[in-house]
């Protein structure tokens, strides 16, 4: 439940080298930023749940747990950091909210089930409400803080629609009802008392060994095996039935061709309105960043970083 913009490590420890100094001061404070403590176990509870679960037969090795322990390091300064710029500016996160979104939540589970996952995954509540509340002060630090440094005209529009119109650009496209199933007679019987108006749904009850389905598919992207089908009839014209490589007996029926065109500035003004939105919140977050870095103090405990690292 990472809610902040992830900071690459190289970037941050950079900024770092700038704003830090080396603190060993007190048992199990890991960092403290502008005096905040921020506790060793911290760290290691969002450490242990980034990687409790993972693909493959091994788990991590050695080398992935320490290096995701320095970037969740860093992930907790950050959200520290954004923790006193609300503060600060009196937007900060009151007990109220996170017991609203908490029982948002848990209506969305039986009684007992939201308890019961948690156990499942092993997830401490505590831990759980406190990347809650670290959801909630990204999304009000981004709405109190960054939005408003935010300005959007429709020039800058246009000129993102020129620069990636083959974004924009929509293929011809094939809209048609594709019907197969291993036994050519079923099949067959089916088509007979078929009506193209008719809802596939109940076909789908009535005739559970036969695969019914409409799409739409871009003409350049056809299955191979459709290809020549699909292309060569008509609106509402039908195929007859016929045998694939793979031994299914299939049908098509084409509902509906649709010419290629490129989508007007207007069709699609919300869509670029938000990509270059984001793209400015990343920049003015960054700046964001830089500067605050640059005006806090932030100590970071090496000789117990270390001690971690090792232990892990």
């Amino acid at each position: 439940m990472r809610c902040t913009l992830y900071v690459t490590t190289v970037f941050f420890w950079a900024l770092l080298v700038l704003g830090c100094t080396q603190d060993s001061s007190h048992e199990g404070v890991l960092a403290r930023v502008n005096g905040q403590p921020i506790y060793l176990d911290e760290v290691e509870s969002a450490q242990d749940a980034d990687y409790f679960h993972w693909s493959g037969r091994m788990p991590p090795d050695l080398q992935q747990i320490k290096s995701s322990y320095g970037k969740v390091l860093l992930d907790q300064i950050v959200q520290k950091l954004i923790e006193q710029e609300l503060n600060s500016s009196g937007h900060a996160v009151d007990p109220g909210e996170l017991e609203k979104k908490e029982q948002e939540i848990r209506q969305d589970y039986p009684d007992g089930g939201f308890e019961e996952v948690l156990i499942q995954e092993h997830i401490d509540l505590d831990f759980w409400r406190t990347r809650v509340v670290q959801n909630l002060m990204w999304d009000k630090f981004k709405k109190e803080i960054l939005s408003p440094k935010i300005s959007l005209d429709a020039k800058e529009v246009m000129a993102y629609y020129h620069k990636h119109i083959e974004d924009f650009y929509i293929p011809e496209r094939i809209v048609f009802l594709h019907f197969s199933s291993q036994e050519e007679g079923k099949l067959k019987e089916v088509l007979e008392g078929f009506q193209a108006n008719e809802d596939i749904s109940l076909i789908r009850e009535k005739y559970p060994r036969i695969n019914v389905g409409e799409y739409e598919m871009r003409v350049d992207r056809l299955p191979m095996e459709l290809q020549d089908e699909l292309t060569s009839l008509q609106e509402n014209e039908k195929s007859q039935v016929s045998r694939s490589r793979q031994g299914l007996y299939h049908w098509v029926m084409v509902l509906e061709r649709k010419d290629s065109k490129l989508l007007k500035p207007y069709q699609v003004y919300s869509v670029i309105e938000e990509n270059l939105m984001q793209e400015k919140l990343r920049q003015v977050f960054y700046e964001w960043l830089e500067a605050s870095v640059d005006q806090s103090k932030i100590e970071i405990n090496a000789k117990l970083l270390e001690v971690s690292l090792s232990a892990d």
